[in-house]
């Protein structure tokens, strides 16, 4: 797919470990950013009721922002700087690395 394009892989080859933790990151900065412009957007219409198009160019541009983000949380965190526990979760050989980097994505974009 796309990955495999940009890292310029052949389909006959593994992707590494590491550019498949680094894009799980990237996605999940992206929908946490999403999700917050979601949330953001029904305050300013339904609640305070003051949504104006000045709100519309951080919706365009939070999720590309969020994305940069979980890509830097993701190096944070493979550099040792950063740690949630005690192992690595690039050491994991589970199914459940990737949704680890998804799911840490998702709160740094949330939280951006």
């Amino acid at each position: 797919g796309l990955l495999r394009e940009v890292a310029r892989i052949a389909g006959d080859r593994e992707l590494p470990a590491l550019l498949v933790a680094a894009y799980h990151s990237v996605l999940g900065g992206a929908l946490g950013a999403g999700a917050l412009g979601m949330v953001s957007f029904h305050k300013h219409v339904s609640v305070k009721r003051e949504f104006d198009n000045a709100h519309g160019w951080g919706y365009v541009f939070a999720p590309w922002l969020a994305a940069v983000l979980g890509l830097m949380v993701f190096a944070l965190l493979q550099a040792g700087l950063l740690v949630f526990s005690g192992t690595s979760l690039s050491s994991a050989k589970s199914d459940t690395a990737p949704l680890g980097y998804l799911s840490i994505g998702f709160l740094s974009g949330f939280g951006w």
